[in-house]
């Protein structure tokens, strides 16, 4: 007994050392960053507007679920369409909301909204779905200039998003966007510079590092409840205090390595994440306390990190940014350029990377339009095959696939 004791406090002092040698690092072991006061009266009021539209948006979500899958682009006829503009309005309320909180600054929800969660993620994501519907019916009719407006708006949402799955989501449904926009509508030189100008604003790094290193610190402040999630005895909790605390400390540790590769150039860190990742998996002879015990437990950090996502988040802004240079120069010079190169520097200040190639993206032309692409996460040019219509990507995603925008050199015109 005085030996399980002794090993039970033993691992609690090398957790407790873990946790200081993180934070000597300068990086995070609780979220009280998440709740840092907000720097000015504009920021408050961002905060405010965005969680108020975002659970305004949620409860429309729960009761109508067409509005984050609605494709103008996937209807027969105009029926559905003409549905979705009489109960779409594009001045109701909850978008109302998002257009005074668009223009302010935002550097995060603060200490403004209470719960662990600050916003539901669920709204946010449903915020930006209906602004993006929004653009989509304005852009359908031909509305160019209106459309503009309500996608930077719905551009502007993925700075209220902390988790890279979730930025993907939304820069996907965005780009997405971008293409009904494009086959749709003539927006003015104005307009298309101003939309270049709200992707360009989108951070062109992952943040995949900083997503790793908060998981890590909500590991760490619950590590304490670990032990009694429903009110364990405390006979139990004793017993299994030193296995917990084992288990804790090899997940914690786990991180390391992982964020590591993570802070690995692009594609560098796709390559080294999807390794690390195939190799956690089980050993199908151990259990989960002896795989712990045995220091070999599968790296469950590896096996929550999302590189895809994050790949595919810098690719959103990056082919947007780049279509949309595309289109500008086109207008300038009565056609499309023969390659990127062309567009710099009046229109892009370098010719974007892909993330995961990590040469150019994809350009090519055809007498009737043109595409842009990255070779996505296959890693293989497939040709230009563009997966997903109008706003939505189809689940599952095919597997031969590049991610991108196929952009008609004419607009589509649809009945009024």
């Amino acid at each position: 007994m005085a030996g399980y004791v002794g090993w039970g406090r033993v691992e609690a002092y090398r957790l407790a050392s873990d946790i200081e040698a993180i934070a000597a690092r300068g990086e995070p072991v609780d979220l009280s960053s998440l709740d840092a006061p907000l720097p000015t009266p504009q920021h408050v009021e961002a905060a405010r507007l965005y969680a108020e539209a975002a659970a305004r948006a949620r409860e429309i979500a729960q009761q109508d679920f067409r509005m984050t899958r609605f494709d103008v682009d996937a209807v027969v006829g105009h029926v559905d369409v003409v549905d979705a503009e009489a109960t779409y309005k594009p001045d109701a309320p909850v978008l109302q909301l998002l257009d005074r909180a668009t223009p302010l600054p935002f550097a995060g929800f603060g200490d403004t909204v209470d719960g662990l969660d600050r916003v539901n993620v669920a709204g946010l994501q449903a915020l930006s779905a209906l602004s993006a519907l929004r653009a989509d019916l304005l852009a359908y009719r031909g509305q160019g200039d209106a459309a503009v407006p309500a996608l930077i708006a719905a551009i502007g949402v993925q700075r209220t998003v902390a988790d890279v799955f979730s930025r993907a989501v939304l820069g996907a449904r965005q780009l997405g966007s971008l293409r009904i926009l494009l086959r749709h509508a003539s927006p003015s030189a104005a307009s298309l510079e101003a939309l270049q100008r709200a992707f360009a604003g989108l951070p062109d790094e992952d943040g995949l590092d900083r997503d790793l290193m908060l998981r890590r610190a909500r590991l760490i402040e619950q590590q304490s409840d670990a032990l009694s999630p429903g009110g364990l005895p405390a006979a139990t909790a004793f017993f299994l205090q030193p296995f917990v605390t084992r288990m804790v400390r090899v997940q914690i540790g786990q991180f390391r390595e992982v964020v590591a590769a993570a802070r690995q150039p692009w594609p560098d860190k796709y390559a080294t994440l999807a390794t690390l990742a195939a190799n956690s998996a089980p050993r199908s002879n151990r259990t989960m306390i002896r795989s712990a015990l045995a220091g070999d437990a599968p790296n469950l950090a590896a096996l929550s990190a999302a590189p895809v996502q994050a790949g595919l988040s810098l690719a959103v802004r990056r082919v947007a940014v780049t279509a949309l240079a595309i289109e500008r120069y086109r207008r300038a010079h009565g056609a499309a350029p023969a390659s990127l190169d062309e567009l710099v520097p009046a229109f892009l200040p370098a010719v974007p990377i892909d993330p995961f190639s990590g040469h150019a993206l994809v350009y090519t032309t055809t007498p009737g339009a043109y595409r842009v692409y990255s070779v996505d996460a296959n890693r293989n040019d497939d040709g230009g095959t563009v997966y997903g219509t109008g706003s939505m990507n189809p689940m599952p995603m095919p597997k031969p696939r590049d991610f991108g925008i196929n952009v008609p050199l004419t607009a589509r015109a649809v009945s009024r």
